[in-house]
């Protein structure tokens, strides 16, 4: 069963579903304030009624990649 509402999330850019000993595991990303997030989170656990680890970005790192194109 794939979380196809987590996909409608407009904050959420990353989401996996992968299978793991006790069944299955739910990573994702979100990108919004730190209200939203709360919020978003909030949503994610009451729909799922799963106990959550929340891991927050220690520190950003941005890779740019330029490609010439004709």
């Amino acid at each position: 069963m794939w979380p196809r509402w987590l996909t409608s999330i407009k904050e959420v850019s990353h989401n996996y579903l992968r299978p793991n000993a006790s069944g299955y595991n739910l990573w994702f990303t979100v990108s919004a304030s730190d209200e939203r997030i709360q919020e978003i989170l909030q949503e994610i656990k009451t729909l799922t009624g799963r106990a959550m680890l929340v891991m927050p970005t220690g520190r950003i790192f941005k890779i740019g990649v330029k490609f010439d194109i004709i």
